[in-house]
């Protein structure tokens, strides 16, 4: 408040990470100690999760009876997640090699199925941000973008992250201005 902030968001990684994220028996005391916070601050805190997707067609960790729960709906693409049953095999390992293989190119059957999962959790989802887009993937990130502008999504870009470049970051602007 003293910042001059008027709102931050307070979220974790979803439900599908086996060893750490957001516990749903937890939900309440988030839930909970947003409020609070809000009430003792001013300052409007939100409450938010960083959801996985565990699958192509669009799946994510967090299901549509949780909604009412959260006020912020990220979702992403992270390692060491429970996936979809074929998901595994055709999406996260070979994701998973190129990205701790520091690997610059990814086959174009990948991009095209990163991409498509994408696109489908923009689609079937009430998701407010996709988060760190072509960390631990790669997809056509200005399709990805094109997606999110057509449905009110934003697309976080994270400097910690450096999976893209100036260069790509513009071209998602651009893209999505067409």
């Amino acid at each position: 408040k003293v910042l001059g902030l008027k709102e931050i968001g307070i979220s974790d990684h979803g439900f599908a990470h086996p060893a750490f994220g957001l516990n749903k028996g937890k939900i309440p005391s988030l839930v909970k100690d947003c409020r609070e916070a809000t009430k003792l601050t001013g300052v409007n805190v939100l409450v938010g999760v960083e959801s996985n997707i565990i699958g192509t067609d669009g799946t994510v960790d967090l299901k549509p009876k949780l909604y009412d729960n959260f006020d912020i709906f990220l979702a992403g693409f992270h390692k060491f997640v429970l996936y979809k049953p074929g998901t595994l095999f055709s999406t996260f390992i070979p994701n998973f090699l190129r990205s701790t293989f520091k690997s610059k190119t990814a086959s174009k059957g990948l991009i095209k199925r990163n991409t498509k999962a994408y696109i489908n959790v923009i689609k079937n989802n009430p998701v407010d941000i996709i988060t760190h887009i072509n960390f631990c993937c790669y997809s056509d990130p200005v399709e990805v973008a094109k997606c999110a502008a057509d449905y009110g999504t934003y697309i976080e870009l994270n400097s910690k992250k450096t999976h893209l470049t100036d260069e790509v970051a513009a071209k998602l602007n651009k893209g999505c201005e067409a």
